[in-house]
Protein backbone atom coordinates (compact mmCIF):
# COMPACT_ATOMS: atom_id res chain seq x y z
CA UNK A 1 0.00 0.00 0.00
CA UNK A 2 2.82 2.56 0.86
CA UNK A 3 4.60 1.30 -2.54
CA UNK A 4 1.89 2.48 -4.20
CA UNK A 5 0.69 5.47 -2.40
CA UNK A 6 4.03 7.09 -2.80
CA UNK A 7 4.26 5.88 -6.73
CA UNK A 8 1.04 7.61 -7.13
CA UNK A 9 2.77 10.36 -5.79
CA UNK A 10 5.11 10.65 -8.52
CA UNK A 11 2.43 9.54 -11.38
CA UNK A 12 0.03 12.78 -10.29
CA UNK A 13 2.07 15.61 -12.26
CA UNK A 14 1.68 13.04 -15.49
CA UNK A 15 -1.95 11.94 -14.44
CA UNK A 16 -3.06 15.46 -14.03
CA UNK A 17 -1.63 16.90 -17.44
CA UNK A 18 -3.29 13.16 -19.26
CA UNK A 19 -6.84 13.28 -17.84
CA UNK A 20 -9.72 14.38 -19.41
CA UNK A 21 -11.30 17.38 -17.30
CA UNK A 22 -14.00 17.04 -14.97
CA UNK A 23 -17.53 17.71 -16.11
CA UNK A 24 -18.37 20.85 -14.24
CA UNK A 25 -21.00 20.40 -11.72
CA UNK A 26 -23.19 23.21 -10.96
CA UNK A 27 -24.62 24.06 -7.47
CA UNK A 28 -27.33 26.54 -7.50
CA UNK A 29 -30.24 27.09 -9.71
CA UNK A 30 -32.29 29.72 -10.68
CA UNK A 31 -35.69 29.47 -12.66
CA UNK A 32 -35.84 32.90 -14.32
CA UNK A 33 -31.51 32.90 -14.73
CA UNK A 34 -31.87 29.94 -16.68
CA UNK A 35 -34.88 30.66 -18.53
CA UNK A 36 -33.54 33.98 -19.56
CA UNK A 37 -30.35 31.93 -20.96
CA UNK A 38 -32.49 29.94 -22.69
CA UNK A 39 -35.90 30.74 -23.69
CA UNK A 40 -36.64 28.89 -26.66
CA UNK A 41 -35.16 25.57 -25.11
CA UNK A 42 -37.81 23.13 -22.97
CA UNK A 43 -36.37 21.16 -20.69
CA UNK A 44 -34.26 24.47 -19.42
CA UNK A 45 -30.52 23.77 -19.72
CA UNK A 46 -28.11 25.14 -16.62
CA UNK A 47 -24.87 26.72 -16.83
CA UNK A 48 -23.01 22.94 -16.93
CA UNK A 49 -25.37 21.86 -19.71
CA UNK A 50 -27.90 19.66 -17.65
CA UNK A 51 -31.79 19.41 -18.23
CA UNK A 52 -32.99 21.11 -15.00
CA UNK A 53 -36.28 22.48 -15.75
CA UNK A 54 -38.94 21.73 -17.90
CA UNK A 55 -42.21 23.58 -18.37
CA UNK A 56 -45.34 21.26 -18.21
CA UNK A 57 -49.14 21.69 -16.69
CA UNK A 58 -51.80 19.66 -15.31
CA UNK A 59 -54.93 18.50 -17.66
CA UNK A 60 -56.82 18.25 -14.21
CA UNK A 61 -56.88 19.84 -10.57
CA UNK A 62 -55.65 16.70 -9.61
CA UNK A 63 -52.08 17.92 -9.77
CA UNK A 64 -51.00 14.17 -10.66
CA UNK A 65 -47.28 13.41 -11.82
CA UNK A 66 -48.31 10.60 -13.94
CA UNK A 67 -50.50 12.86 -15.73
CA UNK A 68 -48.16 16.12 -15.94
CA UNK A 69 -47.80 16.96 -20.01
CA UNK A 70 -44.83 19.84 -21.27
CA UNK A 71 -45.78 23.04 -23.20
CA UNK A 72 -45.66 22.08 -26.01
CA UNK A 73 -44.36 25.68 -28.33
CA UNK A 74 -42.67 28.91 -28.07
CA UNK A 75 -45.35 31.30 -28.90
CA UNK A 76 -45.84 35.38 -28.96
CA UNK A 77 -47.24 36.23 -25.31
CA UNK A 78 -48.39 39.55 -24.67
CA UNK A 79 -45.67 41.10 -26.19
CA UNK A 80 -42.99 38.99 -25.46
CA UNK A 81 -42.42 35.17 -26.07
CA UNK A 82 -43.76 31.82 -24.04
CA UNK A 83 -44.27 28.15 -23.60
CA UNK A 84 -47.96 27.43 -24.35
CA UNK A 85 -49.72 24.51 -25.75
CA UNK A 86 -50.29 24.50 -29.91
CA UNK A 87 -53.99 23.80 -28.94
CA UNK A 88 -54.57 25.72 -26.02
CA UNK A 89 -58.32 24.90 -23.42
CA UNK A 90 -58.72 29.06 -23.49
CA UNK A 91 -57.36 31.26 -25.71
CA UNK A 92 -56.12 34.51 -23.86
CA UNK A 93 -57.63 38.01 -25.54
CA UNK A 94 -55.66 36.80 -28.72
CA UNK A 95 -53.00 37.05 -27.31
CA UNK A 96 -51.95 33.77 -25.39
CA UNK A 97 -52.94 29.90 -25.25
CA UNK A 98 -53.28 29.13 -21.69
CA UNK A 99 -51.88 27.23 -19.82
CA UNK A 100 -48.62 29.28 -20.45
CA UNK A 101 -45.55 29.82 -18.46
CA UNK A 102 -43.43 32.67 -19.63
CA UNK A 103 -40.89 35.16 -19.31
CA UNK A 104 -40.59 38.68 -19.99
CA UNK A 105 -37.39 38.84 -22.55
CA UNK A 106 -38.11 42.08 -23.78
CA UNK A 107 -35.71 44.55 -21.31
CA UNK A 108 -38.82 46.36 -20.68
CA UNK A 109 -41.80 46.29 -18.78
CA UNK A 110 -44.99 45.56 -20.58
CA UNK A 111 -48.67 46.55 -19.83
CA UNK A 112 -50.74 43.34 -20.38
CA UNK A 113 -53.62 42.50 -21.17
CA UNK A 114 -54.17 45.41 -23.19
CA UNK A 115 -57.87 45.40 -22.12
CA UNK A 116 -57.21 45.64 -18.29
CA UNK A 117 -53.33 46.03 -18.43
CA UNK A 118 -50.87 45.58 -15.54
CA UNK A 119 -47.04 45.90 -15.60
CA UNK A 120 -45.09 42.63 -16.58
CA UNK A 121 -41.57 43.24 -15.46
CA UNK A 122 -38.35 42.36 -17.36
CA UNK A 123 -36.94 39.20 -17.10
CA UNK A 124 -40.17 38.07 -14.51
CA UNK A 125 -41.61 34.43 -15.02
CA UNK A 126 -45.18 34.44 -15.21
CA UNK A 127 -47.33 31.22 -15.13
CA UNK A 128 -51.31 31.69 -15.86
CA UNK A 129 -53.01 28.25 -15.71
CA UNK A 130 -55.84 27.00 -17.86
CA UNK A 131 -59.79 26.83 -16.40
CA UNK A 132 -58.78 23.77 -15.13
CA UNK A 133 -55.58 22.86 -15.94
CA UNK A 134 -52.46 24.19 -13.49
CA UNK A 135 -49.07 24.88 -14.62
CA UNK A 136 -46.22 23.30 -13.36
CA UNK A 137 -42.43 24.01 -13.20
CA UNK A 138 -40.45 20.67 -12.55
CA UNK A 139 -36.71 21.16 -10.88
CA UNK A 140 -35.07 17.43 -11.84
CA UNK A 141 -31.95 17.48 -9.84
CA UNK A 142 -29.12 17.05 -11.67
CA UNK A 143 -27.14 15.66 -8.61
CA UNK A 144 -27.65 13.86 -5.24
CA UNK A 145 -27.46 16.14 -2.60
CA UNK A 146 -29.27 18.18 0.12
CA UNK A 147 -30.91 20.90 -1.30
CA UNK A 148 -32.56 24.24 -0.24
CA UNK A 149 -35.41 25.31 -1.65
CA UNK A 150 -36.93 28.80 -2.15
CA UNK A 151 -40.23 29.59 -3.72
CA UNK A 152 -42.19 32.81 -3.95
CA UNK A 153 -45.31 33.19 -5.77
CA UNK A 154 -46.87 36.64 -6.61
CA UNK A 155 -50.05 37.54 -8.20
CA UNK A 156 -49.51 40.26 -10.55
CA UNK A 157 -53.06 41.33 -11.80
CA UNK A 158 -54.38 44.08 -9.63
CA UNK A 159 -57.78 44.09 -11.44
CA UNK A 160 -59.53 41.34 -9.88
CA UNK A 161 -59.61 37.73 -9.11
CA UNK A 162 -60.15 35.47 -6.60
CA UNK A 163 -55.97 34.42 -6.07
CA UNK A 164 -54.55 30.73 -7.15
CA UNK A 165 -53.73 27.71 -5.19
CA UNK A 166 -50.13 26.65 -5.34
CA UNK A 167 -47.89 23.62 -4.03
CA UNK A 168 -44.67 22.21 -3.82
CA UNK A 169 -44.78 18.71 -4.20
CA UNK A 170 -41.75 15.98 -4.61
CA UNK A 171 -42.21 12.24 -6.15
CA UNK A 172 -43.34 11.30 -2.58
CA UNK A 173 -45.92 13.62 -1.80
CA UNK A 174 -46.85 16.93 -1.08
CA UNK A 175 -44.12 19.21 0.24
CA UNK A 176 -46.17 22.63 0.84
CA UNK A 177 -49.45 24.13 -0.49
CA UNK A 178 -50.55 27.45 -0.36
CA UNK A 179 -52.71 30.44 -1.41
CA UNK A 180 -51.98 33.87 -3.12
CA UNK A 181 -53.59 36.84 -4.55
CA UNK A 182 -52.69 40.31 -5.51
CA UNK A 183 -50.70 41.40 -2.49
CA UNK A 184 -50.86 38.92 -0.14
CA UNK A 185 -47.78 35.98 -1.63
CA UNK A 186 -47.38 32.61 -1.07
CA UNK A 187 -44.02 32.01 0.16
CA UNK A 188 -42.56 28.35 0.70
CA UNK A 189 -41.07 28.95 4.28
CA UNK A 190 -37.01 27.38 4.44
CA UNK A 191 -36.97 23.66 3.28
CA UNK A 192 -34.57 21.24 2.51
CA UNK A 193 -34.74 18.49 0.98
CA UNK A 194 -32.81 15.33 0.19
CA UNK A 195 -32.69 13.83 -3.20
CA UNK A 196 -30.97 11.36 -5.90
CA UNK A 197 -30.13 12.36 -9.32
CA UNK A 198 -33.17 12.89 -11.14
CA UNK A 199 -35.21 12.93 -8.61
CA UNK A 200 -38.04 15.37 -9.76
CA UNK A 201 -39.60 18.68 -7.91
CA UNK A 202 -42.96 20.08 -8.72
CA UNK A 203 -44.38 23.65 -8.39
CA UNK A 204 -47.84 24.40 -9.76
CA UNK A 205 -50.14 27.22 -10.03
CA UNK A 206 -53.25 26.12 -10.49
CA UNK A 207 -57.28 28.56 -10.01
CA UNK A 208 -58.42 28.60 -6.91
CA UNK A 209 -61.88 28.98 -8.74
CA UNK A 210 -62.06 30.92 -11.73
CA UNK A 211 -59.40 31.50 -14.19
CA UNK A 212 -59.37 35.30 -14.53
CA UNK A 213 -56.52 37.53 -13.44
CA UNK A 214 -54.65 34.48 -12.45
CA UNK A 215 -51.09 35.77 -13.96
CA UNK A 216 -48.49 34.51 -11.14
CA UNK A 217 -44.89 35.44 -10.67
CA UNK A 218 -42.60 32.19 -9.94
CA UNK A 219 -39.50 33.26 -8.20
CA UNK A 220 -37.94 29.58 -7.89
CA UNK A 221 -34.00 28.98 -6.89
CA UNK A 222 -32.76 26.00 -5.45
CA UNK A 223 -28.88 25.65 -3.97
CA UNK A 224 -26.85 22.37 -2.73
CA UNK A 225 -26.53 21.91 0.85
CA UNK A 226 -24.94 19.08 1.11
CA UNK A 227 -23.84 17.11 -2.17
CA UNK A 228 -23.75 13.08 -1.61
CA UNK A 229 -20.24 11.80 -2.42
CA UNK A 230 -19.09 8.46 -3.45
CA UNK A 231 -16.53 7.15 -1.39
CA UNK A 232 -14.10 4.05 -1.34
CA UNK A 233 -12.21 2.92 1.84
CA UNK A 234 -9.31 0.98 1.35
CA UNK A 235 -9.76 1.62 -2.96
CA UNK A 236 -7.60 -1.90 -3.70
CA UNK A 237 -8.97 -4.53 -0.73
CA UNK A 238 -12.03 -6.13 -0.13
CA UNK A 239 -13.28 -6.12 2.83
CA UNK A 240 -12.17 -2.78 4.31
CA UNK A 241 -10.23 -4.02 6.84
CA UNK A 242 -9.67 -1.38 9.83
CA UNK A 243 -7.54 -2.46 12.59
CA UNK A 244 -7.93 -0.14 15.49
CA UNK A 245 -4.93 -1.53 17.03
CA UNK A 246 -2.55 -0.78 13.95
CA UNK A 247 -0.56 2.41 14.04
CA UNK A 248 -1.28 2.42 10.06
CA UNK A 249 -2.43 4.23 7.65
CA UNK A 250 -5.67 4.10 5.99
CA UNK A 251 -6.56 5.00 2.09
CA UNK A 252 -9.37 6.45 0.59
CA UNK A 253 -10.92 7.22 -2.63
CA UNK A 254 -13.67 10.48 -3.20
CA UNK A 255 -14.55 9.62 -6.31
CA UNK A 256 -15.71 12.26 -8.82
CA UNK A 257 -19.41 11.53 -9.85
CA UNK A 258 -21.95 13.85 -11.66
CA UNK A 259 -22.43 14.90 -7.78
CA UNK A 260 -19.32 15.94 -7.12
CA UNK A 261 -15.70 17.18 -8.62
CA UNK A 262 -12.79 15.72 -6.59
CA UNK A 263 -10.50 18.02 -7.71
CA UNK A 264 -12.85 20.83 -6.45
CA UNK A 265 -11.99 19.19 -2.81
CA UNK A 266 -10.42 21.33 -0.18
CA UNK A 267 -8.32 18.63 1.25
CA UNK A 268 -7.83 20.44 4.70
CA UNK A 269 -11.59 20.00 5.14
CA UNK A 270 -11.67 16.30 4.83
CA UNK A 271 -12.29 13.80 7.78
CA UNK A 272 -13.24 10.37 7.97
CA UNK A 273 -14.54 9.23 11.06
CA UNK A 274 -13.76 12.44 12.69
CA UNK A 275 -10.04 12.17 11.85
CA UNK A 276 -8.29 14.62 9.90
CA UNK A 277 -6.16 14.04 7.02
CA UNK A 278 -2.87 12.73 7.73
CA UNK A 279 0.29 14.38 7.06
CA UNK A 280 3.61 13.74 6.10
CA UNK A 281 6.30 17.18 7.72
CA UNK A 282 4.22 20.07 6.00
CA UNK A 283 2.12 18.14 3.92
CA UNK A 284 -1.14 16.22 3.62
CA UNK A 285 -1.35 12.73 2.37
CA UNK A 286 -3.38 13.66 -0.25
CA UNK A 287 -3.00 12.86 -4.08
CA UNK A 288 -5.27 13.15 -7.14
CA UNK A 289 -5.64 10.19 -9.40
CA UNK A 290 -8.05 7.91 -11.43
CA UNK A 291 -8.39 5.51 -8.91
CA UNK A 292 -11.11 3.75 -10.94
CA UNK A 293 -10.55 3.85 -14.27
CA UNK A 294 -13.37 6.38 -15.91
CA UNK A 295 -10.84 8.68 -17.14
CA UNK A 296 -11.63 11.13 -14.31
CA UNK A 297 -9.47 12.27 -11.70
CA UNK A 298 -10.40 11.53 -8.02
CA UNK A 299 -8.61 12.33 -4.93
CA UNK A 300 -6.74 9.91 -2.62
CA UNK A 301 -6.27 10.23 1.37
CA UNK A 302 -4.88 8.74 3.66
CA UNK A 303 -5.85 8.51 7.43
CA UNK A 304 -3.95 8.03 10.86
CA UNK A 305 -6.23 5.03 11.94
CA UNK A 306 -5.46 5.81 15.74
CA UNK A 307 -7.24 9.11 14.42
CA UNK A 308 -10.25 7.56 13.60
CA UNK A 309 -13.43 7.48 16.13
CA UNK A 310 -15.05 4.37 15.30
CA UNK A 311 -16.50 2.26 17.70
CA UNK A 312 -15.77 -1.55 17.64
CA UNK A 313 -19.20 -2.41 16.26
CA UNK A 314 -18.95 -0.41 13.42
CA UNK A 315 -19.70 -1.69 9.79
CA UNK A 316 -19.67 1.85 8.11
CA UNK A 317 -17.59 5.33 7.82
CA UNK A 318 -18.44 8.42 6.94
CA UNK A 319 -16.28 11.07 5.01
CA UNK A 320 -16.91 14.77 5.19
CA UNK A 321 -15.47 17.70 3.44
CA UNK A 322 -16.39 20.96 1.69
CA UNK A 323 -15.68 21.22 -2.26
CA UNK A 324 -15.89 24.91 -4.06
CA UNK A 325 -17.39 26.12 -0.55
CA UNK A 326 -20.35 22.97 -0.61
CA UNK A 327 -20.38 20.62 1.89
CA UNK A 328 -20.46 16.96 0.74
CA UNK A 329 -20.60 13.27 2.85
CA UNK A 330 -20.36 10.01 1.61
CA UNK A 331 -20.28 6.56 3.16
CA UNK A 332 -18.74 3.20 2.70
CA UNK A 333 -18.82 -0.70 4.47
CA UNK A 334 -16.03 -1.54 6.73
CA UNK A 335 -15.17 -4.16 8.92
CA UNK A 336 -14.02 -3.15 12.30
CA UNK A 337 -11.25 -5.49 13.80
CA UNK A 338 -8.72 -4.95 17.23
Amino acid sequence: MIRRFLSSLLAVAVVVAAAPASAQVCASWSLAAEYAASPAKNPIVDACGQAVWALQYAPTRARDPNTYLPLDSYLPFHGSQGWQLTSPVFYWDGYAHLPAIALNSTGATLQIPVWAPFPWDPGVVLAHPGPDQPTVVVFRSPVTATLSISATFTSLDFNGGDGVDVTVDTSTGNLWAGYARYGSPAALPATQVVVRAGDPIYFTVGPYGQLYYDSTRLDITVAVVERGATVDIRPWETPNVVNLRSNGLVDVAILTTAALDATTIDVSSVKLAGAPVATRGDHLHAVLEDVNGDGRLDLLVRFEVAALKLEPNATTATVVGTAGGVGFRGSDSIVVVQ
